[in-house]
């Protein structure tokens, strides 16, 4: 590549905006650690989810094997002349401009020739994390690893199965679609500009089957956001609001209704849900 593209590539720095949670990640070691752990030297297809400068992007690239694609996504149009830079440099480079949320994964990879499983890296932006997730699982047969860095509070809550302390309703979603690790912690002072709390980078791994069998998933996550919007009440409590029979279907699961949702297994949850289902169908 001639040197006046490689310049390019390297001094683009348009500055980061607030309104869209930008942080750039310019720690090489860290850089290098995600896409070691993402495995970017065997992956055939990359979708990196927030490319931004393209910092990550260049690694991945760097180590994909040959014929191998990176589709790096970005909201910002003001980015985008940066990774089109590097895609003249390394180009494997796909820059995709576009809001994640937006984006019909499957038809996506159809446009660019992708028939194989994609492995997904991000710096995902912590002020949607859990849409992006969401949208993630709902498309979980596109991909098969995702390594992605987000605020660390938000990753422990993740990684933490159900049950455990330290749960939320985005633990029941995720684990029921996946499983999650959390493979190393990264200070502030990696990003440009600094954030104010530190983040954590975390391995999800789509699941074949579902983690239980329910007969309405979208009931079982109705069920564990409502006992998790009050986390302090009685399941008896925190579930009245969908009704008379929600408590009673916890009685029918076996489970003490004076227990609290941070306390329930996945199963646990899972046997409400069927038990509200069943309920409901006869009436």
């Amino acid at each position: 590549m001639p040197r006046r593209n490689q310049n390019a590539a390297a001094s683009y720095r348009p500055r980061a905006k607030k309104r869209l949670g930008q942080h750039f990640l310019h720690d090489q070691n860290i850089l290098a650690r995600i896409a070691d752990a993402a495995g970017a030297g065997d992956a055939m297809a990359t979708l990196e989810i927030g490319a931004g400068r393209g910092a990550l992007t260049r690694h991945l690239a760097a180590a994909a094997p040959a014929n191998a694609q990176v589709l790096a996504v970005e909201v910002d149009y003001d980015l985008i002349p940066g990774l089109e830079s590097l895609s003249a440099e390394l180009p494997c480079v796909r820059p995709v401009q576009s809001d994640v949320l937006d984006i019909d994964l499957p038809g996506l990879l159809a446009g660019h020739g992708i028939e194989t499983r994609v492995r997904v890296v991000g710096n995902v932006p912590y002020n949607i994390t859990t849409p992006i997730l969401t949208w993630l699982l709902s498309q979980s047969t596109c991909w098969d690893r995702a390594v992605v860095m987000t605020q660390k509070e938000v990753a422990e809550r993740l990684a933490t199965r159900p049950g455990a302390p330290g749960c939320g309703s985005i633990s029941a979603f995720v684990h029921y679609h996946a499983t999650v690790s959390r493979l190393f912690d990264v200070g502030v002072g990696a990003f440009t500009p600094r954030p104010r709390v530190r983040s954590s980078v975390i391995e999800i791994t789509p699941r074949d089957t579902p983690a239980v069998e329910v007969a309405d998933k979208d009931l079982l996550f109705t069920v564990t956001r409502q006992a998790f919007q009050q986390r302090r009440k009685m399941l008896r409590g925190a579930l009245r609001p969908l009704g008379a029979d929600a408590p009673r279907a916890v009685e029918d699961a076996g489970i003490d209704p004076t227990r609290r949702g941070e306390t329930l297994s996945l199963e646990e949850f899972a046997a409400v849900a069927n038990c509200l289902h069943d309920a409901r169908a006869v009436t």
